[in-house]
């Protein structure tokens, strides 16, 4: 067995080197799809595997989604996501935030720089469960929309990089797009939320006026107007099922209160991901992506076994009496004194048989099975 696993392996690197560029592409088309493989692996565990930093008990978090026409997960208004909130009874608290952060301008002694900020609702960083590195996250009284002065909470990287880990920062003033904004917290190292965009600050809705000064705050009024995604936390004992039950009901009745906004909308929970409500497509064009790697890396292999096919028919047409074809590959005729490559003469036991076919020509001269 080891004896014909080397004459195998002797033989692949015969052809390998008689063929360079069939070899350098083969090792290239490998190379390429390895590296693939090992990204996509990656990208696969960062979306849909690997847990996210500073949250508590994630398996338990949930994103809130619009449906249309019971199909697909997208935006709610301000307005239903009240209503919703008020209404549901399977989530301990539901929140509601932008999915894209703002981009907002920051103003320091020295320069002045492009941030981005999130809009989130204050019960945020409690519904995740997040203890911030220093200070206090956002608060109820954060969004009271009398607040006499605007609040916000620092990523880590913002925080180390800009005010160079500043602890006396918190309780600090800073300028954001021109309004002075009071630092309550930093964020745990790492936290960047439920989503796949990591924002550099938190801001409550309550400063939408300063934040968005583009929309302004009567957003919040609209119905109509889709632009939060939402998120809780499941109950103890409660189900995603019953959530998701719970939901298309409440849907339905907003609804039938408010058909000229909602028509045809309806309400869906599902579990929480770095992009919300897509897990299934996510996870189905990573394996798409994984199964063309796939054929790029096992295609090349394919050639040097349909070489060693060809020239095995050529062989078995041609194969002398008494080789074990089983384990010949090449049969290699070495010239002795005995070993005549002439006609056997008629008076010759293979007399009218080729050479490779007379056994006593076999038994000659020395064939080297390779």
């Amino acid at each position: 067995m080891l004896h014909t696993t080397l004459q195998d392996i002797r033989y692949s690197l015969r052809l390998l080197r008689r063929s360079p560029l069939f070899t350098i592409t083969a090792a290239l088309s490998l190379a390429i799809g390895i590296g693939a493989n090992t990204t996509i692996f990656s990208i696969a565990s960062t979306l849909l595997l690997r847990p996210l930093p500073g949250l508590t008990d994630q398996s338990r978090l949930v994103d809130v989604g619009r449906t249309q026409d019971e199909r697909g997960f997208d935006n709610s208004s301000y307005p239903n996501f009240r209503d919703y909130r008020e209404r549901q009874k399977s989530l301990t608290d539901v929140y509601a935030c932008r999915l894209e952060p703002q981009p907002m301008s920051l103003a320091t002694s020295s320069d002045a720089q492009r941030i981005y900020g999130q809009i989130v609702t204050a019960n945020y960083f409690t519904i995740l469960g997040v203890r911030p590195l220093r200070g206090r996250v956002l608060q109820d009284s954060d969004d009271a929309q009398d607040g006499s002065h605007a609040v916000v909470v620092l990523s880590h990287d913002l925080w180390t990089r800009t005010f160079g880990g500043d602890p006396s920062i918190v309780g600090q003033t800073i300028s954001l797009n021109s309004k002075p904004f009071m630092v309550v917290g930093v964020a745990p190292a790492g936290f960047q939320g439920t989503t796949i965009l990591k924002p550099d600050a938190w801001t409550p809705m309550a400063a939408m006026a300063d934040t968005m000064p583009r929309i302004g705050a009567d957003i919040v009024k609209n119905r109509a107007a889709v632009w939060l995604v939402m998120g809780g936390r499941l109950k103890d004992g409660v189900t995603i099922a019953q959530a998701n039950a719970e939901a298309h009901a409440i849907g339905a009745n907003l609804e039938k209160e408010y058909p000229d906004a909602n028509r045809g909308k309806g309400l869906k929970v599902t579990r929480s991901a770095l992009m919300p409500g897509q897990t299934v497509a996510v996870a189905g064009f990573l394996g798409f992506l994984l199964v063309i790697v796939a054929l790029g890396i096992l295609t090349p292999s394919f050639f040097p076994y349909l070489k060693v096919r060809s020239r095995s028919r050529f062989v078995k047409k041609r194969r002398p009496r008494g080789i074990d074809m089983n384990s010949a590959r090449i049969c290699r005729i070495w010239s002795s004194p005995k070993c005549s490559m002439t006609p056997m003469e008629n008076k010759s036991p293979c007399s009218g048989k080729s050479n490779l076919s007379c056994p006593s020509f076999v038994k000659s001269c020395r064939i080297r099975i390779s």
